[in-house]
């Protein structure tokens, strides 16, 4: 359904993903599985527009992260090297640069068993 400049995506729930079609998932960067929002579609962007963006996000900031989303295109998000879904990755403290959301996808897929 979206994506995010943290190289997270979000969907949801046609039923195959949990007990509760209808309701948001994020698949973050950092576990590469997809866990639930609890939150319908309406609940989810009245959440992320009212504030609640800013605690969402909290472990996917870096010092400079406004400074390098501005760099960002529309098209891209972030890659984290080390890996954000290894011990030693860190959004605070891996190296970062950006990449084409449709690749990022098409790597975080295929680690997913490995995470």
């Amino acid at each position: 359904m979206a994506d995010d400049a943290a190289g997270g995506f979000f969907a949801l729930n046609g039923g195959a993903l949990g007990d509760d079609p209808g309701m948001m998932y994020y698949r973050s960067p950092d576990s590469l599985e997809w866990e639930p929002l609890d939150l319908g579609y309406s609940a989810f962007l009245q959440a992320m527009l009212g504030g609640q963006i800013q605690d969402f996000y909290a472990s996917l900031r870096w010092p400079d992260w406004r400074a390098d989303m501005r760099a960002l295109g529309p098209d891209q998000c972030f890659s984290f090297y080390p890996f954000l879904w290894t011990q030693e990755g860190s959004a605070a403290t891996s190296s970062r640069k950006a990449v084409d959301v449709a690749e990022h996808y098409a790597l975080t897929a295929g680690n997913a068993t490995a995470a």
